[in-house]
């Protein structure tokens, strides 16, 4: 019992100091500034290829997320299928 309060106390105590660790500075604060939907255009002018998964990580973000912000951006569409497509931009 003595081992699970302690595994328990380093488990919780890792988690939040990560978690408060990861979202000062760097991509976070732009993306807490309301500005996901211009940094994922932008990601995908520097990459057309890119993933919704890569987006995920590279920002921080679930792959929930940025698949419906995705939806919500009419001038950002998927063209082709799978691995073989591409994403468009127009304006």
């Amino acid at each position: 019992m003595k081992w699970m309060e302690e595994h328990h106390d380093v488990t919780q105590d890792g988690s939040q100091d990560g978690s408060q660790g990861d979202s000062q500075g760097g991509i976070q604060d732009v993306l807490q500034d309301g500005e996901l939907d211009d940094w994922i255009e932008k990601q995908i002018k520097k990459n057309p290829k890119i993933t919704a998964k890569e987006l995920a990580l590279l920002s921080q973000k679930g792959l929930s997320t940025i698949r419906r912000r995705i939806a919500k951006l009419p001038h950002i569409q998927y063209v082709g299928s799978g691995y073989s497509g591409h994403w468009e931009i127009k304006k």
